[in-house]
């Protein structure tokens, strides 16, 4: 999951992650982002996607490769699983380079300001990438060498789904 900072009013508060796609939980109401993936949806964002916090050594993986039973996939197996559960977004952990396994932090995000959900299906463009939920951010943790920084929101939900591809301004 990346972060984006935005700037809000000359300075820095409201934040947009992109997240990867997670149709757990997913029903005619709920888009998901609620559960373990769909197989289909593993398979695609381990596979084609290659979205690495889905295949380093994740229990989605030895589930896909026959190592474990779906029943035995951890929760929350990332991130994205419990995000419309705990309305929790997380800014996540270096991977590579310099500081892996160091979390990112959020700097100059605000509390009672903007957190903006955005995503894109396997196989989608990231011109067809879209919000799929907003909320304000009513708790945060900057993150330290220890724990990666988040925002939270207790009072006040938006779940959407708008395009936010290119030319849809």
């Amino acid at each position: 999951m990346n972060t984006i900072p935005t700037a809000a009013s000359g300075r820095r508060g409201n934040v947009a992650f992109k997240c990867t796609y997670c149709d757990g939980g997913k029903t005619a109401a709920r888009i998901g982002f609620d559960g373990i993936c769909g197989d289909e949806t593993m398979r695609r964002n381990i596979e084609e996607e290659k979205h690495v916090w889905c295949g380093v050594r994740s229990d989605c993986r030895k589930y896909l490769n026959g190592r474990i039973s779906r029943n035995e996939i951890q929760m929350p197996c990332c991130y994205e699983s419990r995000m419309l559960t705990d309305w929790k977004a997380f800014a996540g952990i270096h991977l590579t380079g310099k500081n892996p396994g160091k979390p990112f932090a959020l700097r100059k995000v605000r509390k009672d300001h903007l957190c903006v959900l955005t995503s894109r299906k396997p196989g989608m463009t990231e011109a067809e990438r879209f919000i799929f939920a907003i909320f304000r951010i009513d708790d945060i943790s900057d993150g330290d060498n220890w724990e990666t920084g988040y925002g939270v929101c207790f009072k006040f939900c938006v779940n959407a789904k708008i395009r936010c591809g290119a030319g849809n301004q």
